[in-house]
């Protein structure tokens, strides 16, 4: 398995666009390195668990892993990217 915290940041102004731009970062990703996502991590908020996004993880194979809504400690490397991001911004 081969993981890296390469970080792309894709601005939205509502939370419904969470769908689009993943299937135009998926497709980025699979024409411009060759590779594809394996496996997206999320918590259980509507703009990620809805029919559109589970059809789309499904025909491409992704496996979608959970986390509970609001428990940051959960995932101590991406709220440290956050924190990063907040500071730089």
């Amino acid at each position: 398995m081969i993981a890296t915290r390469v970080t792309w940041i894709f601005l939205k102004n509502e939370k419904f666009e969470v769908f689009t731009l993943f299937a135009k970062f998926f497709r980025l990703v699979k024409t411009q390195i060759g590779k594809s996502n394996k496996h997206l991590c999320s918590d259980n908020r509507r703009e990620y668990v809805n029919h559109d996004m589970s059809k789309f993880l499904f025909e491409n194979g992704i496996v979608h892993e959970f986390t509970y809504v609001d428990t940051p400690q959960q995932n101590d490397i991406v709220e440290r990217k956050n924190r990063h991001l907040l500071e730089v911004t």
